[in-house]
């Protein structure tokens, strides 16, 4: 009898779960789709509900069938994945400045979010630090500044994608440039100011998505909610 373990089953990548950048980038194409008559008034509120209550991209996909669009899991079409492992959340506090170690407090060792299989998600009330790197490989960053204890004015992130998707939340009157990031075969999609109002922190987002998506924006009605 061998002792070899069974090789894991690999699973179906669109049953991914599916994050806020996405459900986000299904609202606005139907909303385009709106302003261009393919859908009615009505189709698009019923239509929007479906896409914030989706999970997965198989969920998405019927939402924009009927649409010129390709569907969002063409994103991670093709892909074998292995049996998942539980999303990692990043811990809220960030090492503070003077800690042996601690990321983020040069450009040459910056706070690291890798989204490998993983998503990663760095939100609540933590401690910016001026340099941060999104690593994009197949799953989502997720980096909420609505919290944030701050007391920077510029924080520099830099973003390499190959196929994942960042999102990047901030509160009114920040800014954010996301000019000098190259597309590639990529998306990048921002309804922030480039310049912040007076007083407020800039962020300068750089790098290269590949075939990744970034957007940038502000809370999201629901995200309003949880902030009272």
């Amino acid at each position: 009898m061998s002792s070899n373990p069974e090789p894991p089953v690999s699973r179906d990548p669109r049953r991914l779960r599916i994050g806020y950048a996405e459900r986000d980038a299904v609202i606005e194409t139907l909303r385009e789709a709106a302003d261009q008559g393919r859908i009615t008034t009505d189709e698009l509120e019923e239509r929007i509900e479906a896409a914030d209550a989706a999970r997965t991209y198989l969920e998405l996909d019927p939402i924009v069938a009927d649409l010129p669009t390709p569907p969002p899991s063409a994103q991670v079409a093709g892909q074998q994945l292995q049996p998942s492992i539980p999303a990692q959340r990043i811990p809220g506090q960030v090492p503070m400045p003077g800690q042996a170690g601690a990321p983020g407090y040069s450009a040459a060792d910056p706070l690291v979010l890798n989204a490998g299989w993983n998503d990663q998600e760095l939100t609540g009330d933590w401690k910016t630090v001026p340099f941060m790197r999104i690593k994009l490989s197949a799953s989502t960053v997720h980096l909420d500044f609505t919290r944030v204890r701050n007391t920077l004015g510029r924080i520099d992130i830099e973003v390499e994608g190959a196929a994942g998707t960042g999102v990047i939340v901030v509160p009114e009157g920040w800014g954010v440039d996301v000019d000098a990031v190259a597309k590639s075969w990529g998306s990048k999609k921002s309804t922030v100011n480039r310049q912040p109002e007076p007083g407020q922190p800039a962020i300068v987002v750089t790098g290269s998505l590949g075939m990744s998506s970034l957007r940038v924006r502000h809370p999201n009605r629901w995200e309003r909610r949880k902030l009272g």
